[in-house]
């Protein structure tokens, strides 16, 4: 099984869920079996078969990503020709 999740802004996003930015019904608990271990319940699993098919979650969860600009991008030289 697999699984693929996001945080961001301080929200927990399920980059497999069919549902698009839908974060209810995410929960984060401390797992009692291993300790600094956290439980997301609520996450979207894949079941995978080979190796192939792992390499394939990123690509479909990375579509889902939140992403922002900030302030340092717009501001950036690093490109700039003179």
């Amino acid at each position: 099984m697999v699984f693929l999740l996001e945080i961001y802004n301080e929200e927990l996003f399920d980059l497999l869920s069919p549902s698009p930015g839908v974060t209810e019904g995410l929960q984060l608990f401390d797992d009692p079996r291993n300790k600094g271990g956290v439980i997301v319940q609520g996450l979207e699993e894949i079941t995978v078969h080979n190796k192939n098919e792992v390499y394939q979650v990123p690509e479909i969860g990375s579509a889902k990503r939140k992403t922002a600009a900030t302030l340092m991008d717009a501001s950036s030289r690093r490109f700039s020709v003179h």
